[in-house]
């Protein structure tokens, strides 16, 4: 009776040990999924930390541009950093900045002086909200302290279109003035030499989201990827999401799983990777599927057999028969298992713990030129050679030591006569059978992909040295545009004395000859009234409108000659000389005319003074002639950063096309020599609102 459930106890072990050979293939499958799932994240995280360093040299890159005598200016500027063309090569970086130190008040982080921005959005009012955060000041302070490369703590630069916030940091990098008596840059060894010295920031503004778009190219759409600052995982610290989908981890929770934390100039970041669904299936089904279904059908077969077995011999013949057409379909899955490793492009060994190879696919028979059966009864230094089985077995005792993939590269001539360089991996086995431990190796040929990578660094080299001559050239030129605007501006100069004299000249004539005359004529008509007053009185009145009309032309050409004569500005100064001019205005044109002068810094260069000067005779003598006024204010101050002068009456104004105006002599004439010294001027008026005409000139150590 014993023997009559015997079948169902075969086919009972049978499944159970189909069962658990399938839940170890399964785990094999999963532990494949999660080497593949930490090679990529580990991946992701190296391309993360090589974009991070790279920004961090071109910042240094950028901060060499002030190590020079001459101050960069920001045409130099824009041109280093467009060459580098950084929205291509580096994404992420939304704009490069240089700030002024700002080292009295420890509240403010400078001046924002030049900016190259790649994003058409980032205006410059969020720039300069950027650098006064707290968080910027902290990372200058930082930066100065150090010495090294300052970092800001996790900064909010917006929102994006679906709500979420959009996270972002600063780098900022110090630059120390230039000491011209040792001919190199100050020192900056100490912090407070690095306080003292530092002049400014060249700061870069980044973007994780733009910034992981560069890294990961849109590979990595199977992974999440968060990234937080600092060694917490919260929403307050949370710099980048792949996905956004932090709040929703707890309802599908992922497969596998990895924390990381890497040091950004000092600063820590950590970096969590998680599976999505679309990682997970990827898991291989196929040879659990596989196994399940030998299994069962293995385990059916063994019960049958046995039933077989026990019903009679006839039965078992027939078994055998079966048992026979399975090791056939089992020899079959070996050979179809072969075809695939020997069509496999890459290749394959495995070796044994004596050295000797138990199994070699064709590839890499292919590789070295040499034939399967070689291997079977001599050591593979007698095949391949000595040195090629010295190089591939190189890394085997550490992958025996640490039961860990191990990647290696070596340099192997192979059967074209040349070297090629080999990517080598191995991996343990260990089974139960002393035919089945050994190291699998799988070797890939990157010569070509190692070649790629060579011309690419020799293409960025050459990139660097062009960059250099450009810039020497760019120096160059600009040297000789300085000297030809010297050059012009001593001409102006010259030309402006020669103009002045002939004016001089001019009015020295006009006063003393034309006044001589005009004042002999003025006598001779009042001594002819009193003459004629006892003879003819009306004779008489009209001698002494003939004294009137020579002693207004008197005046007259007292203030014309005023007019030509150029004040002395050594011994007079610019405010005696609107003083002297403001009283001839009332004396000729009876309009008061008030003069206000204030500042601390006296102007005392020839150009700009006579230029000021030009430049308020033509604005009063236009108010006498057309204005109508019954008022006029001349305004002058000047410090140590600009010169203001102001010149405003109370008249009808211009009329509402006085920019047609500026095409006439006397608004030219102010234009020009407003431009002449560099300063900006500008007019004001309104119909019935009288006119006001400004010039801005900014601070010269000229002056």
């Amino acid at each position: 009776m014993m023997f009559r459930y015997l079948p169902l106890l075969v086919l009972a072990i049978a499944l159970g040990l189909t069962y658990q050979t399938w839940g170890a293939v399964k785990r094999a499958s999963m532990v494949d999924l999660k080497i593949d799932f930490e090679y990529r994240s580990n991946d992701v995280i190296n391309r993360l930390a090589e974009r991070l360093l790279s920004y961090k040299q071109i910042l240094i890159g950028v901060q060499s541009l002030f190590s020079k005598p001459e101050f960069v200016d920001s045409s130099e500027f824009h041109t280093y950093v467009n060459s580098l063309n950084l929205e291509q090569n580096f994404p992420g970086i939304h704009s490069i900045l240089f700030v002024t130190n700002n080292s009295t008040p420890k509240s403010e982080i400078g001046r924002l002086l030049y900016a190259e921005q790649f994003q058409k959005n980032d205006q410059r009012k969020l720039l300069e909200s950027l650098l006064s955060n707290p968080k910027s000041l902290t990372a200058k302070e930082n930066a100065v302290a150090s010495g090294e490369v300052g970092v800001t703590d996790k900064i909010s630069v917006g929102r994006i279109s679906d709500g979420y916030e959009q996270a972002g940091f600063l780098m900022f990098v110090p630059v120390y003035k230039f000491d011209s008596a040792s001919n190199r840059i100050s020192k900056h060894d100490t912090p407070e030499s690095r306080r003292e010295n530092c002049i400014g920031f060249v700061v870069g503004t980044f973007v994780l989201g733009d910034l992981m778009s560069g890294v990961l190219g849109g590979n990595e759409t199977d992974i999440d990827i968060e990234i937080f600052y600092g060694k917490e995982s919260n929403n307050n610290s949370l710099l980048f999401d792949t996905d956004n989908s932090r709040t929703d981890k707890n309802l599908y929770p992922s497969w596998f799983q990895s924390i990381r934390h890497i040091d950004v100039q000092g600063y820590p970041w950590t970096i969590e990777t998680s599976s999505l669904p679309a990682f997970e299936a990827h898991l291989d089904k196929s040879k659990p599927l596989l196994v399940i279904k030998s299994g069962i059908g293995i385990s059916i077969l063994l019960a049958i057999l046995v039933w077989v077995l026990v019903r009679g011999r006839a039965r078992a013949l027939q078994a055998a028969f079966e048992i026979t057409e399975s090791k056939a379909r089992i020899t079959e899955s070996k050979a179809t298992l072969q075809a695939i490793l020997d069509n496999s492009p890459i290749g394959i060994w495995f070796s044994g713990f004596d050295g000797r190879y138990r199994f070699v696919n064709k590839a890499f028979c292919d590789a070295f030129g040499v034939q399967e059966q070689r291997f079977e009864s001599i050591h593979p230094f007698e095949v391949i050679g000595s040195e090629a089985s010295a190089k591939l077995a190189r890394s085997d005792v550490f992958c025996f030591k640490s039961n860990q993939p191990v990647i290696s590269r070596e340099t192997i001539e192979l059967s074209d006569g040349k070297p090629h360089l080999l990517e080598i991996t191995k991996i343990k086995l260990s089974g139960d059978g002393a035919n089945s431990q050994g190291i699998i190796g799988i070797m890939a040929d990157i010569t070509e992909a190692s070649a790629l990578q060579d011309a690419l660094q020799k293409s960025r080299d050459e990139m660097e040295v062009r960059v250099v001559e450009r810039t020497q050239d760019l120096l160059a030129t600009k040297n000789k545009l300085e000297q030809e605007m010297l050059a012009r501006k001593v001409l102006e100069r010259k030309v402006l004395e020669v103009s002045e004299e002939a004016q001089a000249q001019i009015g020295r004539e006009l006063h003393d000859d034309l006044g001589q005359l005009l004042t002999g004529a003025a006598y001779m008509a009042g001594s002819l009234a009193n003459r004629l007053s006892k003879i003819d009185h009306a004779a008489s009145e009209q001698a002494e409108v003939l004294k009137r009309i020579a002693q207004d032309a008197i005046k007259r050409s007292r203030y014309i000659s005023h007019s030509l004569i150029p004040f002395n500005v050594a011994n007079r100064g610019l405010r005696q000389g609107l003083e002297q001019f403001a009283e001839d205005v009332v004396i000729v044109s009876g309009i008061p005319c008030e003069v206000h002068v204030s500042g601390d810094v006296e102007i005392i260069d020839f150009m700009i003074a006579t230029n000021l000067y030009r430049i308020t005779q033509e604005a009063i003598n236009n108010a006498v002639k057309h204005s109508k006024a019954s008022h006029l204010s001349i305004d002058l101050y000047s410090d140590a950063k600009q010169i203001l002068l102001t010149i405003a009456d109370n008249g009808v104004g211009l009329p509402r096309n006085y920019e047609e105006e500026r095409k006439g002599f006397g608004m030219l004439n102010m234009y020009y020599r407003a431009q002449l010294i560099g300063a900006k001027l500008s007019i004001d008026s309104r119909e019935g609102g009288g006119t006001k005409i400004s010039l801005d000139l900014p601070f010269n150590e000229s002056f």
